[in-house]
């Protein structure tokens, strides 16, 4: 039995155990147990992950998506060591699809979507993971832009926000800006 696959075994234990006496995981142990995961060489996906801190209702914060980047980083790295280089590229195309999704799902749980309009509804629609195409991804990032506006006060929502914000409509983001962004958007 290799290393790894020892270290995961235990760590796959210790956590069933901890979740069968119902202890209440917090951000900094999530974080944990996915990089854990990450070093023992056998992560979780990030969908498996994301449902992880739903079920626990806990929100990701900037370590959470460094870990994440941390994860993406190494599975296109071994790929391109295997000269594996269009398998290489679908994972990045799907990665930034997946990290679109990711984005505007936590910013739809934190601007408390209620359908009063069409474009709440298409924030509902995202929240409930039911978006469709680039388009709605687009127009959600826009309403989400507006919402914050009213949300906070000009002196709050400073330049540097704005731009990425900016950043974020384009789809120029990365996991900093988006940790960024959530925390900002509190």
């Amino acid at each position: 039995m290799l290393d790894s696959d020892y270290k995961d075994k235990f760590t796959n234990k210790y956590f069933a155990i901890l979740q069968k006496r119902n202890v209440r995981f917090g951000i900094l142990g999530l974080n944990s147990y996915y990089k854990t995961k990450l070093e023992n060489g056998n992560p979780i996906s990030m969908g498996e992950f994301f449902e992880l801190l739903s079920k626990c209702e806990v929100e990701p914060d900037v370590e959470t998506f460094e870990i994440l980047g941390d994860y993406f980083v190494k599975r296109v790295e071994s790929l391109v060591m295997s000269n594996q280089i269009e398998k290489a590229r679908s994972v990045i195309s799907s990665f930034e699809n997946e990290r679109k999704e990711k984005l505007i799902y936590t910013l739809a749980t934190h601007l408390q979507p209620r359908a009063k309009t069409s474009q709440e509804y298409l924030m509902n629609s995202i929240f409930e993971k039911t978006i469709i195409n680039d388009a709605q991804l687009n127009a959600a990032l826009e309403y989400a832009h507006s919402r914050l506006k009213e949300i906070f006060n000009e002196e709050e929502f400073s330049m540097e926000f704005e731009v990425q914000v900016q950043n974020l409509e384009q789809s120029t983001f990365s996991a900093e800006i988006i940790g960024e962004f959530v925390a900002n958007g509190k």
